[in-house]
């Protein structure tokens, strides 16, 4: 079977990028039937006269976003539910929504008076810049090597003495070596996925959630499961049915001021999250970037677990702080140590 897309050499767009485009709209478009035979990766090439490495690596990529399966010794076939069909629970699919990050990111730059709910950006009459000049002139005249020289990969031990003492307000007990800075909650969302995911790996979201986060999943090439979210958290009976289904790694959480919604997770649903997330074995990523907003504090995933399911990642670039964010390992994670050096 010959595919009917286009390929164009010239227009800056890398091979792969254009071959995972064109395979995904021609099944969207249900041109091709569940179970057809796609070409071998070796046919595919001598059809569009390219070299078999960007076959290989979008046929990769369209098997982890669902659209493919491979089948060993056979070769590879349109899978039987590819993105785009109906969904049997009703719900719409987060991996449409990963599709369009980059054209959501370019709506929220775009310049403008409104107000970009969901975008996550501060406006900029909140933007505190005349103190955070103070400060930083403060630090140059009292400790200006604090400024130029290295920290150790974990980053900066008074910062996260600082952040200790911090999420302790909240009832999370972390040692100092359980805590690492980061240039901001996606780059901490980055790193946990390249040390606990895999191409192919499910991996449970709300629904509707951040499309920022979707593009970094889409970038892993993880296979993404969206979970509503009600007024009171996630829906659970969906979770428990998708869970019969899907053996996740990994489920991210806003639990304070979810974004787009706004709404706070109510305990017995966290309590009966963190049961889900024992018995099934996944680990829970709790996004609390919003903490400093909430003024009654109620308790996080993290403390009710201490850290035994449950990764914490905090954020101060919401509240006019230094543009850091801390991830406080979960103990299943405590021993190992992801090498990556953060100024801060």
């Amino acid at each position: 079977m010959r595919l009917e897309i286009q390929l164009d050499r010239d227009n800056g767009v890398p091979l792969t990028e254009q071959i995972v485009a064109g395979v995904s709209t021609w099944i969207r478009s249900r041109t091709a039937h569940p179970g057809s035979k796609l070409p071998s990766i070796r046919q595919f090439a001598a059809d569009y006269g390219v070299s078999r490495f960007p076959v290989i690596e979008a046929y990769d990529r369209l098997v982890s976003l669902g659209y493919i399966d491979s089948r060993h010794g056979s070769g590879f076939y349109v899978a039987d539910r590819p993105p785009g069909g109906a969904q049997c629970d009703g719900t719409s699919d987060p991996r449409r929504a990963e599709e369009e990050s980059d054209h959501l990111l370019q709506q929220f730059n775009h310049p403008g008076e409104t107000l970009k709910l969901g975008s996550g950006f501060i406006p900029e009459p909140w933007r505190d810049t005349d103190s955070i000049a103070q400060a930083i002139r403060h630090v140059l005249r009292t400790d200006p090597a604090s400024m130029v020289d290295y920290a150790t990969p974990l980053g900066n031990l008074s910062l996260r003495e600082h952040l200790q003492a911090r999420i302790a307000q909240l009832g999370i007990r972390a040692d100092t070596s359980q805590i690492l800075i980061t240039n901001g909650a996606s780059q901490a969302f980055d790193l946990l996925m390249r040390y606990m995911l895999k191409a192919g790996d499910t991996i449970f979201v709300e629904d509707p959630g951040y499309y920022n986060l979707y593009g970094l999943l889409k970038l892993h090439g993880v296979r993404l499961v969206g979970i509503p979210r009600t007024r009171s958290g996630p829906d659970l009976d969906v979770m428990q049915a998708q869970l019969k289904q899907h053996r996740p790694k990994l489920f991210f959480i806003n639990t304070v001021f979810h974004n787009p919604t706004g709404t706070t997770v109510a305990p017995p649903v966290a309590f009966r999250l963190l049961q889900l997330a024992r018995e099934h074995g996944f680990t829970i990523i709790e996004d609390d970037i919003y903490a400093d907003f909430q003024t009654d504090v109620t308790d996080r995933l993290a403390t009710l677990d201490q850290l035994e399911h449950v990764i914490y990642i905090g954020g101060l670039s919401k509240t006019r702080r230094r543009r850091c964010a801390s991830a406080a390992w979960s103990r299943v994670t405590r021993s190992s140590r992801i090498s990556s050096t953060s100024r801060c």
